[in-house]
C-alpha cells in the first residue's frame, strides 16, 4: 500500500475533533433530523466517525472578554439579555409578517428563552421593569398558543387515512380558525412593545456593583435558583402519570430549567452538553404526546369516528413508553446519581 494512502487511511480512523456552535445539540438535532440524531452513537457523527466534542470560540466567548479575560456574571447576563432580546424581536416581525407554523413556534421558542434570561435577572435583584417585561412576554404566548395548537392539529390531520367528509369538514373548520387566529396575533404582536423595557434591564444591571464579592454573591444565588428549579422538574417528572395534565406540568417545568441552563451553558463547563441533549430528548417527546392529545381533543370535538382516534392512540402509547426510557435515564433513581447537582455546583465560587 503507498505511503500516502496509509497515512489518509490512519486519518479516518483517528477520532475527529468537531467544533459544535454552541455546544448543545449535533447537527441533525440542529437541522430537525432528531431520527437521525437518535440513531447515532454516542461520541460519533452521522457518519459513524468517533469524535471529540469542544465548545465553539462564539460559545466560549460568551463567558470572556475580547481580551480573553473572565467577565463577570453581571456583564456576561446583560450580554446575553441583549442578544436574546434581538432573537426575539426579530421573530416577532418574522411572525407579524406571515403567520406560518414555523414562524409561530419560532416566536414561542425565542419569547421563552428570553424569559429564561429574565428568570436569571430576578434572581439577582428585584428590578423595577422585570415584571412589566415577563407579563409582555407572557402576553405574547397566550396570543400565540391557539394558533400554535391549530397548526399542530393541521399537520396530524394528514396522518388521518382516508379522505372522508368528517376529515374534509375539520380541515375547513381549522383553516377557517387558522386565519382568525393570524389576524388576531399580528395584531397584538403589532401593538406589543418591549425593546425599551429590555434596555432599561440592561442598564440596571449594568449599575450594579462590580467587585469581587459581589460576583462571588451572584453566583451562589444564580446556583440557589437552579438547584430549587431542577428540584421542582425531577419531582414532577416523577410524579409523573400518562393523563395529559401531569405530563403538561412536568414538560412546562422541563422547559424553563432547560432554558435556564441553556443560557448560563458557558458558566457550567462542558459537562451540561450532553446532559443539556438528554433532556431535549424528553422534551421533544414530551411535546409530541402533548401534540396528540391536543390532536385526540379536536377530534373529540368535532365528532369523528372513533376509528379516526385508534391511530392516535397506538401512537401516544408507543411515544409514553419512549419517554419512560429516556426519563428513567435523565433522572435515575436509586444508586445511580444524576449528574446535574455536580454540573450546577460550577457555579458556587471555589
Amino acid at each position: 500500500m503507498p505511503r500516502a494512502w496509509a497515512t489518509r487511511l490512519s486519518a479516518f480512523e483517528r477520532p475527529a475533533e468537531v467544533t459544535v456552535r454552541g455546544g448543545i445539540f449535533s447537527p441533525e438535532e440542529r437541522r430537525g433530523d432528531s431520527a437521525r440524531a437518535d440513531r447515532r452513537p454516542a461520541g460519533a457523527t452521522s457518519d459513524g466517525v468517533p469524535v471529540r466534542m469542544t465548545v465553539a470560540p462564539e460559545n466560549a466567548s460568551r463567558g470572556r472578554s475580547r481580551a480573553g479575560k473572565c467577565i463577570s456574571s453581571r456583564k456576561f447576563l446583560a450580554r446575553s439579555l441583549k442578544r436574546q432580546s434581538r432573537r426575539q424581536q426579530k421573530a416577532r416581525r418574522r411572525c407579524r409578517r406571515k403567520c406560518t407554523g414555523d414562524s409561530v413556534h419560532d416566536l414561542r421558542v425565542e419569547s421563552r428563552r428570553l424569559l429564561a434570561r429574565l428568570d436569571l435577572l430576578g434572581a439577582l435583584h428585584s428590578f423595577p421593569a422585570l415584571a412589566k417585561a415577563r407579563r409582555a412576554l407572557k402576553r405574547q404566548l397566550e396570543a400565540s398558543s391557539a394558533l400554535r395548537d391549530t397548526h399542530v392539529q393541521l399537520r396530524l390531520t394528514r396522518q388521518i387515512a382516508g379522505d372522508g367528509s368528517e376529515r374534509k369538514r375539520f380541515r375547513q373548520h381549522l383553516h377557517g380558525c387558522e386565519r382568525r387566529q393570524a389576524r388576531t396575533l399580528a395584531r397584538k404582536l403589532k401593538a406589543a412593545g418591549g425593546r425599551k423595557l429590555m434596555a432599561a434591564l440592561r442598564q440596571s444591571l449594568r449599575a450594579l456593583p462590580e467587585t469581587a464579592a459581589a460576583d462571588k454573591h451572584a453566583r451562589v444565588l444564580l446556583g440557589q435558583m437552579l438547584a430549587e428549579k431542577f428540584r421542582k422538574m425531577v419531582q414532577l417528572q416523577r410524579r409523573a402519570r400518562a393523563d395529559a395534565a401531569c405530563l403538561h406540568r412536568a414538560r412546562i417545568a422541563l422547559k424553563k430549567f432547560r432554558y435556564v441552563v441553556e443560557a448560563l451553558q458557558p458558566l457550567l463547563g462542558s459537562g451540561s452538553a450532553a446532559e443539556l441533549r438528554r433532556l431535549h430528548r424528553c422534551q421533544t417527546l414530551m411535546g409530541e404526546i402533548h401534540d396528540l392529545d391536543l390532536m385526540l381533543l379536536g377530534l373529540e370535538a368535532n365528532k369523528s369516528p372513533k376509528a379516526e382516534h385508534t391511530g392516535f392512540h397506538r401512537r401516544r402509547a408507543r411515544l409514553l413508553r419512549s419517554y419512560r426510557a429516556a426519563a428513567a435515564s435523565c433522572f435515575p433513581k436509586g444508586p445511580a446519581v444524576s449528574l446535574w447537582p455536580r454540573i450546577l455546583a460550577h457555579l458556587s465560587p471555589a
